[in-house]
């Protein structure tokens, strides 16, 4: 849960130096990140409005190649897309007066005879090679969909005809297909988030329970009871870990005002608890150490000021912890509007 949470911690750079100050951080360079780069603003067309004809008046395939000779790629096993323009009107195939037709026809087929094998039955048809299928003309586009049977083969060439009906005849456009290999899947080109997370070395959170307590006591030093929120183990200059009371009064008045709580209500105050004790401690330490804050209670000499751990573990105790978990940004909201 924590590695989670603290996985979008470098979304926020400011966020990122405060940490860098008083936490051991391998940053990415952000020179590449940072430098000013003009955008590049590719021109807008101008959109012609589409003014429909009841018939057509042309028919062509959009993408032709050189000189239109170019064969039409329909990789084996797989589907293909071919564009054709148009002027027609959008319901032209559907209308109950007049409507047009548009027909795919096939002309000639040559095989690849390296592949070997035999070829079992004649090719008269497009249906023989191809499951073809049309759409409807859509403000001057119409699709035809070509999809390879297994009677063909890679490298089968075949010759097509595709015809749109008007009151004054058809309109045809005639191209060859090759029949190519299917296309690789695509590598995922999603860049791994671990390259832009640092390693943030943040400090272990170690859970304790009342049955921990006396051992907790003997490392630290410190004694720890039902008052006790947090502590941290703060070694020179570096937190080294944060032990959070999970048998804290705070913890168990919290999980009391849930009526009648199941387990998943249960693990989820749990849960709570545990990442706003942690978050909450590892910036406030991080703030103090970054402004070279030095605490000291009223009265006290600053020349013997209170130690950061000391400090923190006294600032939780004090209703700190109880306010941070029974106020979130609804209940804030709620305050002012009331």
């Amino acid at each position: 849960m924590i590695k989670s949470l603290a996985q979008n911690l470098p979304r926020n750079e400011n966020l990122l130096k405060l940490l860098g100050k008083t936490l051991n951080l391998d940053l990415p360079t952000n020179e590449k990140r940072n430098r000013n780069k003009t955008p590049r603003l590719k021109p807008k067309k101008d959109l012609q409005p589409f003014n429909p004809e009841r018939f057509p008046t042309f028919f062509k395939r959009r993408f032709q190649g050189k000189g239109g000779k170019e064969a039409v790629a329909i990789p084996i096993g797989g589907e293909k897309t071919i564009f054709f323009d148009t002027d027609v009107e959008n319901n032209y195939f559907d209308r109950i007066e007049e409507p047009g037709e548009l027909k795919i026809a096939l002309l000639d087929f040559k095989t690849n005879e390296t592949q070997g094998g035999s070829r079992s039955g004649r090719v008269d048809q497009i249906e023989d090679i191809f499951d073809a299928r049309k759409s409807s003309p859509q403000d001057g586009t119409i699709k035809i969909h070509l999809s390879s049977k297994e009677k063909v083969h890679v490298g089968d060439e075949v010759r097509i005809k595709v015809s749109l009906a008007g009151p004054t005849g058809e309109f045809d456009d005639i191209f060859w297909a090759k029949i190519s290999e299917s296309k690789a899947p695509k590598q995922s080109t999603q860049k791994s988030d671990k390259k832009e997370i640092p390693n943030l070395r943040l400090p272990e959170p170690i859970l304790v329970y009342q049955k921990d307590w006396k051992r907790v006591e003997e490392a630290i030093g410190e004694t720890m009871d039902y008052s006790t929120i947090m502590h941290p183990d703060i070694k020179g200059e570096t937190l080294e870990a944060i032990y959070i009371n999970m048998d804290s009064t705070v913890l168990k008045n919290f999980k009391a005002k849930i009526q009648n709580p199941n387990a998943e209500q249960l693990e989820t105050a749990n849960r709570k608890y545990i990442a706003a004790v942690y978050f909450h401690t590892l910036f406030l330490y991080s703030i103090t150490k970054a402004n070279k804050y030095q605490i000291a209670h009223e009265g006290n000499d600053m020349d013997a000021p209170i130690e950061l751990d000391t400090y923190l573990k006294d600032l939780f105790a004090n209703h700190y912890a109880e306010f941070f978990l029974n106020f979130g940004a609804e209940e804030f909201m709620q305050l002012l509007e009331d």
